[in-house]
């Protein structure tokens, strides 16, 4: 099985730091519980908090799939929180 990694580098919205922690850890606990076709799922901040990288890996193309579909709501939230 091949595995398929993504690396996303976010600008977290002003005043939107504190909630972004939130949904990240809320998406951790949701991608371990909900999504076992994932294999690494870290979020690293920049030392101002302006801006995150977000390191995943998932066993298939198909497991990333369902990785966001696992997280639903966090996934939206966190759209509406930075630019990708």
């Amino acid at each position: 099985m091949e595995r398929f990694q993504a690396v996303l580098r976010l600008k977290i919205h002003p005043g939107k730091t504190e909630e972004f922690k939130r949904v990240v850890e809320d998406s951790v606990r949701i991608a371990r519980a909900n999504s076992p076709g994932t294999v690494r799922y870290d979020a690293f901040l920049n030392d101002d908090e302006t801006e995150a990288v977000v390191h995943e890996a998932f066993l298939s193309p198909t497991a990333r799939l369902e990785h966001i579909a696992a997280l639903g709501n966090n996934f939206a939230a966190m759209l509406g929180i930075v630019d990708m």
